[in-house]
């Protein structure tokens, strides 16, 4: 019963307002033919069955079973599969999806695990594939407008230690400053949330 109430909660308060971002995500996946596509940090699914019915192969993962949807559910596209599995350690083979994805998690983590989640992510992505990472993006000490507000928000009642990553998160520079780890990597960024968030485009290279 927690777990069917944490996922309402979630459907209702937090997918509306990260519903143009997915599409915008789904925009830069669809038409890449039958792909093989991970989702580490899936949550809902939602995400990962937007982009299913497109009749990609996806799997999603989520370290915690919380918020992933029943496996009954009539709703769920056929090419989705979706199970518990730790990012720091992927039960896959090196090189096994065409393409990988990243939403709203990094923020969350503990500093410790996020470039270690990236470089897991990385290597089960094949030479050639794309990493998406989605997250927000605004500059922390700065910015206090309207949208800034709402995402401060919607983070402090996340929980104290929830909150306390998102800050480190964004005071430390965000997806910009893990990525200068990669920086022999090509990347571009998608503007989201009122450009408050960003989404990456990784070209993985082996």
């Amino acid at each position: 019963m927690h777990n069917r109430l944490s996922r309402l909660i979630y459907l209702i308060f937090i997918e509306p307002f990260l519903s143009a971002a997915k599409k915008r995500m789904l925009s830069l996946i669809a038409g890449r033919g039958k792909i093989r596509v991970l989702e580490v940090g899936c949550g809902t699914c939602v995400q990962a069955a937007l982009i299913a019915r497109e009749g990609m192969s996806v799997t999603a993962v989520d370290l915690s079973e919380k918020l992933l949807p029943s496996l009954f559910s009539p709703r769920l596209p056929p090419t989705l599969r979706f199970f518990q599995a730790d990012g720091l350690d992927l039960p896959f083979q090196n090189g096994e999806f065409d393409l990988a994805l990243i939403s709203m998690v990094l923020h969350e983590m503990d500093s410790a695990h996020r470039i270690p989640v990236l470089r897991e992510t990385m290597r089960v992505v094949k030479g050639g594939g794309i990493l998406l990472i989605m997250d927000f993006d605004f500059k922390l000490e700065s910015d206090w407008k309207w949208p800034a507000l709402i995402i401060r928000g919607i983070e402090k009642m996340a929980g104290k230690e929830h909150h306390s990553n998102f800050r480190n998160f964004l005071a430390n520079g965000g997806v910009h400053a893990l990525l200068q780890t990669f920086s022999h990597l090509p990347c571009k960024r998608y503007a989201i949330l009122l450009n408050r968030g960003g989404i990456f485009e990784v070209g993985i290279e082996k």
